[in-house]
């Protein structure tokens, strides 16, 4: 595993009444999904590190830390899985900026009036859209888990 991740950025995406993702950038959008991290060579693939939301498509929206082909539920830096390992203690070793720079990225998020949701503050800067970093890259968060346990069920191509 090489310990080097390119720029950390943001994507906000939402389904559409086509069921095809839509990027939002703006100030007011309302995200389904939100991705902050970015992304890392192993074994000559790029691989996803970084935090996911389940926004509005879920009732009660849940973190989840994904690093090293894991999905596992993040309560604020705590991402412990099934055998009660911090996933966060492996990702700061090899990463240890990430969840500060991860966080650095909600000053473009504030909370929806039932304080449970989270919508674009502002616009989102081309320099740190997903969208722009790392086009054409592949992202899988069908196993992401939604509060209510259902998978998340989304993979697309920035």
């Amino acid at each position: 595993m090489e310990s080097i991740i390119g720029k950390i950025g943001f994507y906000a995406g939402k389904m559409n009444e086509d069921d095809n993702i839509e990027e939002c950038c703006y100030a007011g959008d309302k995200p389904d999904f939100i991705i902050l991290g970015g992304f890392t060579k192993n074994d000559g693939k790029n691989e996803f590190i970084g935090r996911v939301i389940t926004n509005w498509c879920d009732k009660y929206p849940t973190d989840s830390l994904i690093y090293g082909g894991k999905n596992v539920i993040d309560q604020g830096g705590i991402a412990e899985d099934e055998e009660g390992n911090d996933l966060w203690l492996t990702v700061s070793k090899d990463f240890p900026n990430l969840l500060s720079e991860i966080e650095t990225l909600y000053d473009f998020l504030e909370t929806d009036s039932d304080e449970e949701h989270y919508n674009l503050s502002s616009e989102i800067p081309d320099e740190i859209r997903l969208f722009n970093l790392y086009e054409g890259y592949y992202m899988n968060i069908q196993y992401v888990e939604k509060g209510n346990g259902e998978k998340l069920g989304i993979e697309f191509y920035f």
